[in-house]
């Protein structure tokens, strides 16, 4: 599911890419809402044919609290998973204002650099895609999950080195798509890995806390900053 995503924004990024120029920006931000009713009717669709997930013992209904924020005191995987996703999005966050800074400093045209970041958005998913179906599973089949989480970042450091040595638009393109290739593929395969035992609390309330709040707080906290 999550490499098949990855489709929609490759041809999105590729019409973009060629149609900005001559349609202008505006239009494709229309079209861009209109493709939520689709999107909306087909989630509605998904629950009337599958339900939701059935929670068990004590946490039916959410006996142990809407949030149960408790798991966090109980468990240090949880804990440690929201410091690891904050900090993930304070690179993601740096590298993006730093890329959409070069990226108009560059290219001075609204509708030109809307067509650039169809094209870079474009092969920022192909390189996903790419890596979703056939590298994430060579990798996280041969190389145990401690050295993944270890080297990710090892690579996106060095990858930001290079950018503050050479502060051009094309290196920070490249860290950009370096950083959310690996996002998109190997590094959230590597992190839901990590939430495969843990209880059904844990996995849909500790996780969305994770994902929903650790995630947005960081992003706008270090873009506030």
């Amino acid at each position: 599911i999550i490499g098949g995503a990855s489709v929609g924004p490759i041809l999105a990024g590729l019409i973009l890419n060629r149609q900005a120029e001559s349609l202008g920006t505006e239009v494709f931000i229309l079209l861009a809402a209109a493709t939520l009713i689709p999107a909306a009717l087909l989630s509605w669709a998904a629950y009337r044919l599958a339900g939701e997930p059935r929670p068990v013992g004590k946490e039916e209904h959410g006996g142990e609290g809407h949030l149960n924020l408790n798991l966090f005191r109980r468990s240090r995987r949880l804990l440690v998973l929201a410091v690891i996703v904050g900090l993930t999005q304070v690179v993601a966050t740096c590298l993006s204002l730093r890329f959409y800074g070069l990226l108009e400093a560059s290219i001075a045209a609204k509708d030109a650099r809307t067509a650039y970041l169809g094209g870079f958005w474009s092969t920022t998913n192909t390189v996903s895609f790419l890596l979703q179906f056939f590298l994430t599973p060579i990798i996280l089949r041969l190389t145990p999950l401690r050295v993944i989480h270890l080297g990710l970042p090892l690579v996106h450091a060095a990858a930001c080195v290079v950018l503050l040595a050479h502060p051009t638009l094309p290196i920070a393109a490249t860290a950009l798509i370096l950083f959310k290739g690996f996002d998109y593929s190997l590094f959230r395969a590597a992190k839901e890995i990590l939430y495969i035992p843990l209880s059904f609390d844990a996995r849909y309330r500790g996780k969305q806390m994770i994902d929903a709040f650790a995630y947005r707080f960081a992003k706008g906290g270090t873009a506030g900053a």
